[in-house]
């Protein structure tokens, strides 16, 4: 048996094939262990607070009875079953919650007002969330034992005397970048953060602007984009500008995202696409101003990759024509957070508390909604097995043949 510390989530599965309970328990486990014994408490889950999606094992519950003023940034996990998504309510209040295959829970802060705008997991027991807290930066880290985020500041005040931050990315548990507002006179000395594995270490780099986006392909092809054309790769351990990247004459990057064979994509989120492919830059300009805001890419075992992005409300993928929207009839509040797990799996996130999938059903790529906000109005529809047909806002509505059942999600 495997030696470590596991984190385990387990579910009671009622005859109907829904959940009815569930409970976490972390578990030590030596190398000569057998067998473990575990206590673990499994705690009822409200029949009248999930709400049933494409199939009863695919479906959505909704944790707090109300998400008003929840608003997500950033969206990022391991896999289908951790997720994480982060941003902020009313009042500036950090919210993290976490989607552990069948429900989202949120999570205990430190509290106090927070900002969070980027969120990057490397593990089941390992994630790190970043943003702003009274105009200085936010660093929470995941206590897996204690189930709860940790403000990893300290008494120093390590980043709250730094700007504050807006991206985060990591190649592994031991090697984190995350960089954000720059400082100085003329707004051009960028604070750039590195964890590895034991240390958040600071280094700065002269004559760039403000970062909005990071992401690498592995340890050693990392890059960042940001505010005046700010283009940043690393080389070996220091920071430089690529002297061959394309200008932007001046205006802002949004976003990057770098496939695993090392190919960048650098958006505005306006006019212009660049793309570095076997070391050639190419260049999409247009005046429609359709670039996206958000890149994040997926690729198959074969090498072939689709790039994903966010243009305000929607979800649009990059194909042969240019960018199309997906789901485009679903356009609805502002979308922040795109997470990439595969081609068959986007996950999206934004205002009041919307998270959705994009997946296969029935070999057609449909959305999931995840999570939703409270509201009046109608959502979806769904019919079960017995015919029974549901309508889903803030409250669930089932017709019974006879009238219309509310229960409140």
């Amino acid at each position: 048996m495997d030696a470590g510390r596991f984190s385990v989530d387990v579910a009671a599965v009622g005859m109907d094939g829904w959940p009815t309970a569930e409970g976490h328990v972390t578990v030590d486990v030596s190398a000569d262990t057998q067998t473990q014994p575990v206590q673990l408490k499994l705690v009822p889950i409200d029949q009248a607070v999930c709400v049933p999606a494409v199939s009863k094992m695919d479906r959505w519950c909704q944790t707090e009875a109300a998400s008003y003023g929840l608003n997500l940034q950033a969206i990022h996990g391991t896999d289908s079953d951790n997720i994480w998504a982060v941003g902020s309510r009313s009042g500036n209040v950090g919210s993290i919650w976490h989607w552990n295959g069948f429900r989202w829970r949120q999570e205990k802060t430190p509290g106090g007002p927070a900002t969070l705008a980027a969120v990057w997991a490397s593990s089941y027991d390992e994630a790190w969330a970043v943003g702003e807290s009274n105009n200085g930066a936010v660093v929470w880290h995941w206590n897996a034992n204690e189930q709860r985020w940790d403000d990893a500041d300290g008494p120093q005040r390590l980043f709250s005397a730094s700007p504050p931050l807006k991206a985060i990315w990591g190649s592994s548990t031991n090697d984190i970048w995350a960089a954000g507002g720059a400082k100085g006179p003329a707004s051009d000395d960028l604070p750039v953060w590195h964890w590895d594995g034991h240390h958040w270490n600071k280094a700065t780099v002269e004559h760039a602007s403000s970062i909005r986006d990071i992401w690498g392909a592995d340890a050693k092809h990392v890059w960042m984009v940001g505010e005046n054309d700010t283009v940043l790769q690393l080389n070996g351990e220091q920071w430089q500008r690529p002297l061959d990247v394309p200008s932007n004459m001046g205006r802002s990057w949004s976003s990057v995202w770098v496939s695993p064979k090392n190919d960048v994509s650098l958006s505005d989120g306006d006019r212009q696409l660049v793309t570095l492919n076997e070391g050639k830059w190419t260049t999409d300009s247009n005046m429609k101003g359709d670039k996206p805001t958000r890149l994040r890419g997926s690729c198959g075992a074969t090498g072939e990759c689709d790039l994903w992005g966010i243009k305000g409300p929607q979800l649009v993928h990059l194909e042969a024509g240019g960018w199309k929207n997906v789901d485009e009839d679903r356009a609805e509040d502002g979308l922040s957070g795109l997470w990439a797990l595969g081609s068959s799996s986007v996950w999206v996130a934004g205002e009041q508390g919307r998270i959705w999938e994009l997946a296969p059903v029935d070999n057609v790529k449909r959305r999931i909604d995840r999570h939703s906000p409270p509201g009046y109005y109608i959502y979806d529809l769904w019919f079960d097995d017995q015919n029974r047909l549901w309508l889903f806002g803030e409250r669930a509505w089932r017709w019974d043949c006879l009238l219309y059942t509310s229960r409140c999600v």
